[in-house]
């Protein structure tokens, strides 16, 4: 499980992630045999807390934590937002989902505290968006928002052909985008959550990856992704969405030493 989070946070696996956003709630079902084997390794010490096969199969073992009544089930069929705290080496030394129920006005999420494999703790709190993320320690962070996938921008729609002119219609965004605001290419794409976003303690700037979705599929789709400070757009490049010519996290860090 971790390896398969790690590759999904290095953008090596979008096909795995778009299975998982397919399938919501279900993929902790189908993810369940894999994570037993892991959590079978654990110290005695990591034992507390449940795996996903425990808190799919008995949902209310959650109010454990929270000490609220609350249709777990029903948060957990919905695709969460996940955050995952890397270290230097880029394993996963925490994560948090959040599940929301897109169908209610209420903005109350279910809150799933994760490390090494297990939940050791979950909170029913207001969700505005943002993770707070004081208090750990990592190297990057690393933001799946593929709960809202079918929000990206579609081919069909978009005004480049990025499939057979990819060169040229990178060039012209890099022209068009590069030294303005995050918001311009937001309006510009009428899309205003990333698919992923990433980064890091040593920088205040940030990796955004915004999908254009193929007609063809998700895993023929491309990415165009955009190194943020201060709400401004540095640097502008276009990736494929399955297995990208770039690692977004070396892309990251290289800008950061180059301050």
């Amino acid at each position: 499980m971790k390896n398969y989070k790690r590759f999904i946070a290095l953008g090596l696996m979008s096909a795995v992630m778009v299975t998982t956003a397919a399938c919501g709630g279900e993929a902790v079902k189908d993810m369940a045999s894999s994570m037993k084997v892991e959590s079978m390794k654990t110290s005695k010490a990591d034992s507390l807390g449940y795996t996903f096969s425990e808190v799919s199969e008995k949902p209310e073992i959650l109010k454990e934590f929270t000490k609220m009544d609350a249709d777990y089930a029903a948060y957990l069929k919905s695709n969460p937002f996940s955050v995952l705290f890397l270290d230097e080496k880029m394993n996963i030394t925490d994560e948090t989902d959040v599940y929301s129920l897109p169908e209610k006005e209420d903005s109350t999420a279910l809150y799933l505290y994760i490390k090494n494999d297990k939940v050791i703790n979950a909170k029913l709190d207001a969700f505005n968006g943002e993770i707070n993320t004081e208090g750990y320690t990592y190297d990057t962070l690393f933001y799946d928002y593929s709960n809202n996938m079918e929000k990206q921008a579609k081919e069909k729609d978009f005004p480049y052909d990025l499939e057979n002119n990819k060169d040229d219609a990178e060039k012209e965004l890099k022209a068009k985008f590069e030294g303005k605001g995050i918001d311009e290419l937001q309006d510009f794409l009428k899309v205003y959550t990333p698919l992923r976003k990433y980064a890091r303690k040593d920088t205040d700037k940030t990796l955004e990856s915004y999908m254009i979705i193929s007609e063809i599929g998700y895993t023929a789709s491309k990415t165009i992704n955009v190194i943020v400070k201060d709400n401004k757009i540095e640097k502008l490049y276009i990736d494929e969405s399955y297995r990208p010519d770039n690692d977004p996290i070396e892309m990251l860090k290289a800008v950061t030493e180059k301050k």
